[in-house]
């Protein structure tokens, strides 16, 4: 075999490896029909099914009554060990930062509890006035983070008697499952309508990106 024959091989199979993982991704994202599928990778329906047929073998697709696909036990077992070895916490940090600097508002990341809501990490904002949320610190179901955890899209109020202005939009981990909230809060004399809509925008794309870095897939 030449040099050349050599890197075409080489180039081929890694083509064959991009279109695989691109069946994969399309699966995941709910394109799970032979023609969805053609037609979100841009490969042939011969080509795709050839593709499938080897995933299927492997674990990584399994086919359904109607002649699509959804993800098979390998796929499973790579996203929950994925998300196993992530550090929630740690993987959250910088977009906690970031948020908080970009508004000078209190960023925090919390979880649900059978008594509440606890907030796992909270990095303070750089306002005259601080909204001093705790690390450890719980809130009730019905405040704004509250809401989020147990189904809201997005939720903003006033909190603490009126002091505090907070909104909060859902974390999502694999297979779209919300395993957190970030919030915003800030001194609730400061939060007139057009700095709630700017709250709102910077909430719900910080938690976006923490999302995607949890392995959220968008549908």
């Amino acid at each position: 075999m030449t040099v050349a024959d050599d890197r075409a091989d080489r180039m081929a199979a890694s083509k064959t490896l991009q279109r695989g993982l691109d069946l994969i991704e399309a699966v995941a994202r709910g394109e799970g029909h032979p023609v969805n599928l053609a037609d979100a990778t841009g490969l042939t329906y011969s080509t795709t099914h050839r593709i499938a047929g080897v995933l299927v073998e492997r674990g990584y697709l399994v086919p359904i009554r109607r002649g699509g696909y959804r993800l098979g036990p390998t796929a499973a077992h790579i996203g929950f060990e994925a998300q196993r070895q992530l550090d929630l916490i740690q993987v959250a940090r910088p977009h906690l930062e970031a948020v908080a600097a970009a508004t000078r508002d209190t960023a925090s990341l919390a979880v649900l509890r059978e008594d509440g809501v606890l907030h796992l990490d909270v990095v303070l904002g750089t306002r005259p006035t601080i909204v001093a949320r705790r690390l450890g610190e719980r809130q009730p179901f019905d405040s704004a983070i509250g809401k989020v955890l147990r189904g809201a899209e997005f939720a903003a109020g006033e909190e603490e008697g009126g002091q505090i202005y907070c909104a909060a939009a859902p974390v999502r981990g694999f297979a779209r499952s919300v395993v957190a909230a970030l919030a915003l809060s800030s001194p609730a004399r400061d939060s007139d309508e057009a700095r709630a809509e700017a709250l709102a925008r910077a909430v719900t794309g910080a938690a976006e990106a923490l999302s995607h870095d949890l392995g959220s897939v968008a549908r």
